[in-house]
Parts: C-alpha cells; structure tokens; sequence
C-alpha cells in the first residue's frame, strides 16, 4: 500500500482538525482489510461509516486490482464532501459509490451483494444493522466490524454495552461462524457459513 501512503498521511491530518470525526482505523488494521480482500479476490465491498476516507480509500485501493468496487454510506454530509474529495485526491473515485444516507435505511436497496462488509459505523446501531448486513452478504462472504475489544477500555457504558450485545450475538448465531481478533482496537470477524446459504 506504499502507493497510498502519502494520501492517507495526509487524510490522517485532517481528523485531527475536525472534532466530530471520529479516529481512522490502525495501520495493521488497514494491513488486515488489504489481506483479506486480496485473499478473498473480493469485488463488490461494503462500508458502514466512512468519515473522511481513511479506510474508504484502503479498500477501493485493495479492490482496484479486482476491478472492484465499494460502496461506502455516511450519514453526516460535511463528512460525506470531505470523504468524496479525498476519495478523488487518491484517485479512486471510479472504485467508490459514496452514499450519504441513514445506512439502516438504505442497506435493503443496495443494488450488489457484497464479499466483504466492514461495519465501522454507530456501535450503538451494530445490533440493529446485522440482519440487513447478511441479507446482502454473499454465500461465504465476512463481515468484519471494528472497535470490538472496546468492551473493555471505552469509558462509555453505552458503547461498551453496545460492543458487548454485538459480541454476544454473532458468536451465538449458527448462519455464522466468529472469531475476535486482537488487531487495533478489536475485530470481530464473521463468516456467512456455506450450508446455511444452501438451505435458504
């Protein structure tokens, strides 16, 4: 990802200078996206939350090679703009639909199915987003959500319930097999199993 590294320092900058932008993903975490969707030879990605485009632009970088694209929902629209741009400053706007919408909302008429989904949006709303998550995810695909060891360090009650409740619930469903990951501040991985795909 050499080839990105500038853009990204650069887009790094700019959430510090915006309160309201929440913190981009960790650089092993971005390591671990580029890896899984090459390994996967994933095409069609989704992204719940994209901010400034921190990770938008890691993973239109990792499908490019697939003739991908992803598909990136942002419900703030001063964010939306400023994503949009640095998404054409890295020159990938071709490998990216942004879409500046309530993801809830809209999951349900997203026009692909997806190999790949990173939920990276409101904690509180992981629980509520997981069944459309898997209605548009493909036989086998994963969904990876971020910031699930914050269970443990977030001083927020709320998120840590919330991180909590997300846990609890892939681990307990049978359509899915999970593992949590110590990588950056937690990935939960997520597996759409192949026999239940078979018995839809």
């Amino acid at each position: 990802m050499e080839d990105i590294k500038e853009i990204l320092n650069e887009v790094s900058k700019q959430y510090d200078l915006i309160s309201y932008a929440l913190p981009h993903i960790e650089e092993e975490t971005a390591i671990f996206l580029n890896n899984i969707i090459k390994a996967k030879k994933a095409k069609y990605v989704l992204e719940i939350g994209t901010c400034l485009g921190y990770s938008t632009i890691v993973l239109a970088h990792s499908v490019k090679e697939n003739d991908g694209k992803v598909v990136s929902i942002e419900i703030n629209e001063d964010l939306f703009w400023r994503a949009k741009r640095n998404i054409e400053r890295a020159g990938l706007k071709e490998h990216v639909d942004l879409i500046c919408a309530d993801a809830l909302e809209v999951i349900p008429f997203l026009k692909y199915n997806y190999d790949v989904i990173f939920q990276d949006g409101q904690k509180g709303m992981y629980v509520k987003m997981l069944d459309a998550l898997l209605d548009k995810l493909n036989c086998s695909g994963v969904i990876i959500a971020d910031d699930t060891l914050l269970d443990l360090t977030n001083p927020y009650k709320s998120i840590r319930k919330a991180i909590r409740d997300y846990n609890s619930l892939v681990f307990s469903r049978d359509d899915l097999m999970s593992t949590l990951l110590p990588i950056g501040d937690g990935l939960t991985l997520s597996v759409k199993k192949i026999v239940e795909c078979e018995n839809e």
